[in-house]
């Protein structure tokens, strides 16, 4: 599974880069995947946005990069609707 560092990458294919987040949930670089996730779903609609935020979250479960993702969610989309 490629890690996921870049925005356009990340755009090219959002499924692929949701379950990469995933995958590499415990890279000490994680930050830098999830802030690309982030930004690479700014600009995508809401019903490919929404599903893949919670896929995510949910994905990476109990793990400390789980907070993250919320917190970069809770900053950055306003129909975040799980996660704490």
């Amino acid at each position: 599974m490629p890690v996921i560092t870049e925005v356009t990458e990340a755009r090219r294919n959002l499924s692929l880069a949701a379950l990469s987040a995933i995958a590499h949930a415990d890279d000490p670089g994680i930050g830098a995947i999830l802030e690309t996730m982030s930004a690479a779903l700014e600009d995508s609609p809401r019903s490919v946005a929404a599903p893949l935020t919670e896929l995510i979250g949910h994905g990476l479960g109990n793990r400390s990069a789980a907070q993250q993702w919320w917190d970069l969610m809770a900053v950055d989309f306003s129909f975040r609707k799980s996660g704490d």
